[in-house]
């Protein structure tokens, strides 16, 4: 029996170690997502010449709404936290 209980820690050490591990893996390919998608957005943005002024609106509809979500996400944690 003490055997068995000794095991125990370092099995959930390696576990947390390979959770760790995969979410070092998602967080980097997440943000080489990010990177590509940005950069091809800039650059069908500039080579968009009779597309721009679209390109522009939709920009900025899209900044707005996420500028919305802060705001909402901002007060839902400020509410949570005073409540």
């Amino acid at each position: 029996m003490a055997g068995s209980d000794a095991k125990q820690p370092t099995e959930t050490v390696q576990e947390d170690d390979k959770r760790l591990k995969y979410f070092d893996f998602v967080q980097a390919a997440a943000i080489y997502v990010i990177v590509c998608f940005s950069t091809l957005y800039e650059y069908a943005k500039e080579n968009s010449d009779p597309l721009k002024p679209g390109v522009q609106t939709v920009q900025g509809t899209v900044k707005a709404v996420f500028r919305c979500l802060k705001l909402v996400l901002v007060f839902s944690l400020d509410c949570a936290f005073f409540c």
